[in-house]
């Protein structure tokens, strides 16, 4: 016979912290913002994958009140998706 658990969740402060009911939305908004940048410079880029965009010249990435992350810029070689050279 298979046994069969019910759990009963308080309908009162359900979440430990308030932001389980927002992550969905920020990265909701981050890819919104990441597609708007690449259909903007759609003609200066050069690939998209995974986690990682690629444009031949430098791109502002001004986003309100965000502050974006030190990323790879420059010349770059590609060896392979998951290989590349910093020239």
């Amino acid at each position: 016979m298979e046994v069969i658990y019910n759990y009963v969740v308080e309908n009162v402060n359900r979440y430990k912290h308030g932001i389980a009911r927002f992550k969905p939305f920020s990265t909701a908004y981050g890819r919104v913002k990441i597609g708007k940048t690449i259909i903007e410079n759609i003609s200066d880029l050069i690939r998209v994958h995974t986690d990682g965009i690629v444009f031949n010249k430098p791109i502002d990435f001004v986003i309100e009140h965000l502050i974006p992350e030190d990323k790879t810029t420059g010349r770059i070689r590609w060896e392979h998706q998951n290989g590349y050279d910093k020239l």
